[in-house]
């Protein structure tokens, strides 16, 4: 996959290609909220990517304060350096990590990231970000229509009457 300026892929994460689709598909309006719930999924980390510190006037400084700090927060640090921990202690043979943690670390995290930053970049990470986007919760053995614990498909008529 390509590299953008926003990370891998681009600005929102993914190849160029796909968000040139997608923009093509979404109403102007849609496409502004798929990139700040794109945002959203992948804070805390997204905010010292160069686009968007470039966005929130973050310092250098600020932004090697910030990657520090979550470079010491990973799970496992100090079981074989960053990021390499034990299988089955945290660390990286769970593939644990802020998107492991679940949503309550990854607020946790986010708080501490933004609490580095001045009040008009927390604002004007608001702006960027939109309102809170509340992920679904994962339900496992929910399989949707038709599946094990789901609705029965429906009718091959459509359901109509006869």
């Amino acid at each position: 996959m390509q590299r953008g300026p926003g990370g891998p892929g681009g600005p929102g994460g993914m190849d160029p290609r796909v968000e040139a689709q997608v923009k093509t598909i979404l109403t102007e309006g849609q496409y502004k909220r798929h990139q700040q719930i794109m945002l959203q999924m992948r804070a805390p980390h997204v905010i010292t990517e160069p686009d968007t510190a470039k966005k929130l006037g973050i310092s250098d400084e600020q932004r090697m304060q910030i990657l520090d700090f979550l470079v010491e927060s990973r799970p496992g640090r100090g079981l074989g350096g960053p990021g390499q921990g034990v299988p089955g202690q945290g660390g990286r043979g769970q593939g644990q990590g802020v998107r492991g943690q679940g949503p309550d670390h990854r607020a946790e995290m986010m708080a501490k990231v933004l609490a580095k930053l001045s009040a008009g970049q927390r604002s004007k990470w608001a702006e960027l970000a939109g309102k809170e986007f509340k992920m679904p919760a994962f339900q496992p053995g929910r399989r949707g229509q038709g599946g094990p614990d789901g609705p029965p498909p429906p009718p091959e008529d459509g359901g109509g009457n006869r």
